[in-house]
């Protein structure tokens, strides 16, 4: 049988099927109950693609991948708040805005909107 090595998102079962089912229960719980919860474990072990699945049955939920700097932080930010809720406005140049100005931004993004931020390798907080 040839092998691909294309990789797809798991299903359900697959998850179900590696006791993955127990933690994507776990974080609805904790998300439900608007506590902060922390992943960690070794390398390869499927955090990011357990928070991936977890994102993607959550209503205004974000998921904010690696990132290296508050700048950064603040776009990536600003783009998954726009690709959560089409209706809200994002400036079109985020890269000529000054990571001041972003800040600003994202504050008035998340005091109207109740968003779940799923922040994933992260090597160090950003302090915005």
């Amino acid at each position: 049988m040839p092998s691909s090595s294309a990789q797809r998102e798991p299903t359900m079962e697959y998850l179900y099927c590696v006791e993955r089912q127990k933690e994507l229960d776990c974080l609805r719980n904790q998300a439900k109950i608007r506590k902060s919860l922390l992943v960690f474990g070794p390398e390869g072990v499927g955090k990011s693609r357990l928070l991936r699945a977890f994102v993607e049955n959550q209503t205004l939920a974000l998921y904010v991948g690696q990132i290296r700097s508050p700048r950064e932080f603040a776009v990536t930010l600003l783009q998954a708040l726009h690709s959560a809720d089409d209706e809200m406005k994002v400036p079109g140049n985020l890269s000529a805005l000054s990571t001041s100005s972003l800040k600003g931004i994202v504050h008035r993004a998340l005091d109207t909107h109740p968003f779940l931020m799923i922040l994933d390798h992260l090597d160090a907080l950003p302090v915005l």
